[in-house]
């Protein structure tokens, strides 16, 4: 089934009919499309290969309300993460563990990330106290 019809059918197929239909060579991007009707699963299994070939953290990011918490942060442990700022990491921050988000935190700010009083606002509500202590530290 090509992408842009299993995209228009989607909402009306269970799971497994969804996992079945997008096959195994599924795009990042039209997996991003289809992910609400697609297993838990099968989300996994991709997410997993696409970051294998290098995904994005903001394409995590557009998985990442559909994925298991568990795998979200085996996954975003696995991710490349220089380059990036807190800012990528506030859109993704609801779905993860506060340990692991702290963990990536910490990865940033070791790598050199600065610290903006916006992106602060932005992923303080997530983490643990000592995290926002060591940002605060950082920041200030």
């Amino acid at each position: 089934m090509e992408p842009e019809e299993l995209q228009q059918v989607a909402p009306l197929l269970t799971e497994e009919q969804a996992d079945r239909a997008a096959g195994n060579k599924i795009s990042m991007t039209d997996l991003m499309t289809i992910a609400p009707f697609v297993s838990e699963e099968f989300l996994s299994r991709q997410a997993r290969k696409h970051l294998e070939s290098g995904c994005t953290l903001w394409e995590l990011g557009a998985l990442a309300p559909f994925l298991d918490e568990a795998v979200l942060g085996e996954l975003l442990l696995s991710a490349r993460t220089e380059g990036y700022g807190l800012s990528e990491l506030s859109s993704i921050a609801p779905f993860v563990d506060e340990k692991i988000l702290g963990t990536l935190v910490q990865r940033m700010l070791k790598a050199g990330t600065k610290v903006s009083s916006s992106d602060l606002s932005a992923i303080l509500p997530f983490l643990s106290d000592k995290m926002i202590e060591t940002l605060l530290e950082q920041w200030m």
